[in-house]
């Protein structure tokens, strides 16, 4: 089975609860920048982050890193 990228699963996840991106960062706490930036992989989120993002999305934590019981892969290393 191909592990998913972390951004790739956020988003998903994401969009079954917000049509809107700005309405989900607002709920979140987080700039619509930050959720962004995690969307596409620029990075990843702090603990606090990813927190906030769990409850927003009314998912836990394990649920967000770990679908279908496999981790998630962080991001897809960009080469310069």
């Amino acid at each position: 089975m191909k592990r998913r990228l972390f951004n790739e699963h956020l988003r998903t996840v994401r969009k079954r609860r917000y049509s809107s991106h700005v309405t989900a960062a607002e709920d979140m706490g987080l700039s619509r920048d930050a959720l962004g930036n995690y969307e596409r992989g620029d990075c990843l989120p702090n603990v606090t982050a990813l927190l906030l993002m769990c409850k927003a999305l009314n998912v836990s934590p394990n649920e967000l890193l770990m679908p279908d019981g496999n981790w998630v892969k962080p991001y897809r290393r960009r080469t310069p």
